[in-house]
């Protein structure tokens, strides 16, 4: 049985090992520099819209929104529609 300094010092050194990172660079040509540049804005927009109505709610109600709240509100869109 283990006792709470060794499952401290294994979730130490497991949660070291999930810090490793692999650092690449990406050449994109010019129609996937489009493509990024799109799928980034978008990821922009959707993100400042919320954070701006969570602001807002927050400031009339004093409770933020959730998660949950943020995704039911996302309608998803299929490509080429």
């Amino acid at each position: 049985m283990m006792n709470c300094d060794q499952y401290k010092t294994e979730c130490s050194e497991s949660l070291l090992l999930m810090l490793d990172v692999l650092k690449v660079r990406i050449y994109p040509n010019k129609e996937q520099e489009i493509s990024l540049a799109k799928s980034f804005g978008c990821s922009r927009f959707v993100w400042n819209f919320y954070l701006n109505k969570t602001n807002t709610q927050y400031e009339e109600t004093g409770k933020g929104m959730t998660y949950i709240q943020m995704a039911l509100q996302v309608v998803p869109v299929s490509v080429g529609v």
